[in-house]
């Protein structure tokens, strides 16, 4: 099995949990992040901000694509918070591709998910908007690139 990564790919390796535990080596090489995380106690659960933590002053962040995905409309004052966050961190952080789906109590399993039409539906407009997003980002770096060199 295969990781895909932005640049390269990751084989699993007897390194991968330490890799897995330093979020500010292995975020670097990733052209985007798609947080999924849970509220907690109407807040970021502690794991999420350690890992927000270790990314501060990490120059590799600044104007990445980051979109937030919530399954539970209920849930609304982490994802707030992860949102100001992100943009304090100078993420590029993007409205369209972040979302809410109503899967909390809904029963469903991952295969119903997949196949509910509501869900499945926003779930692939925000992977687009998200995609968009990266492809765009590497446009504009390749021509600046290309202008500076």
């Amino acid at each position: 099995m295969k990781f895909a990564g932005a640049k390269q790919d990751c084989v699993p390796c007897k390194r991968r949990k330490e890799c897995l535990r330093t979020p500010e080596k292995t975020h670097t090489r990733q052209d985007a992040l798609l947080i999924a995380s849970p509220e907690y106690a109407h807040g970021v659960t502690g794991v999420m901000k350690n890992a927000l933590d270790w990314m501060v002053s990490c120059e590799a962040f600044i104007h990445k694509p980051v979109a937030l995905l919530n399954a539970s409309p209920r849930a609304v004052h982490a994802q707030a918070a992860l949102k100001e966050t992100l943009i304090v961190m100078s993420a590029s952080f993007l409205e369209d591709a972040s979302i809410t789906v109503p899967i909390l109590g809904s029963n469903l399993s991952e295969d119903e998910i997949v196949l509910h039409p509501n869900i499945s539906a926003s779930l692939i407009s925000a992977l687009v908007a998200l995609r968009t997003a990266v492809v765009t980002a590497r446009i504009e770096a390749a021509a600046t690139f290309s202008i500076g060199a």
